[in-house]
């Protein structure tokens, strides 16, 4: 039922997500506060799968959480390297599993404690990646989790999490952590390895476009009203 009222929602009503909406997610997924159950750990912390120039600020903030006992384990997007089959002729937008847990148990973190939830086959993407998790969380019987994306894809993780949360497991408390900043003005590949440019400009732009996509189908993110309810209700 949920999936369908997005549907309807977006097609009736063409969703757009305003100004001030963009602006209020995103002031909240950058700076969210802590999970509210003092001294205890969050049981995981999942860092969303991203290009190599952008990874080094998604591994780096799943690193902070874990040394500083925030998180228990961290979990990170499973597989290998991942080229979008949609572009197959594009560099490789993820490095995968074994690299990124590599860069992790260089900085302290024992393997046992970096996991990877396996993709699914086919096309791999941030709402893949988020259905995925909340699954794994539902089976788990997780009550908070951390998410880690870089600033200018939190926003987006956010959102998508907060979506499939609200069709497989709404109970689940979701809390972000933004990965740390590299350059603005630095040119990047971003997004499956094809957008190009700057992440000032064109990364944070294609982002928005994202944001508000219409598929027509489980992967829309939910009309910005159902995510702001359920940020009021999360504790």
């Amino acid at each position: 039922m949920f999936v369908k009222n997005i549907i309807i929602y977006k097609k009736e009503c063409q969703i757009v997500w305003m100004s001030q909406d963009v602006f209020r997610l995103a002031i909240v997924s950058l700076m969210d506060e802590k999970p509210p159950v003092e001294n205890i750990p969050v049981p995981i912390a999942y860092l969303f799968g991203h290009t190599e120039d952008n990874e080094r600020s998604i591994i780096e903030a799943g690193y902070d959480l874990y040394k500083n006992a925030l998180a228990q384990k961290l979990y990170v997007c499973g597989d290998g390297p991942y080229i979008s089959p949609l572009k197959p002729d594009a560099p490789v937008s993820y490095n995968g599993e074994d690299a990124w847990r590599k860069q992790l148990i260089k900085m302290g973190i024992p393997a046992e404690n970096i996991i990877g939830i396996p993709r699914p086959e086919g096309i791999s993407n941030t709402a893949t990646e988020a259905k995925g998790l909340v699954l794994l969380a539902k089976e788990m019987y997780w009550e908070d989790i951390f998410i880690v994306a870089d600033p200018f894809h939190m926003p987006r993780a956010f959102a998508n999490t907060i979506t499939q949360a609200l069709m497989h497991y709404p109970n689940l408390r979701i809390w972000c952590k933004s990965g740390t900043p590299l350059p603005w003005a630095e040119k990047v590949l971003s997004s499956q390895g094809i957008v190009g440019g700057t992440r000032l400009e064109e990364v944070i732009d294609a982002e928005f476009k994202q944001l508000e996509k219409i598929y027509g189908n489980t992967v829309d993110i939910a009309p910005p009203e159902q995510i702001f309810e359920y940020i009021k209700t999360r504790n």
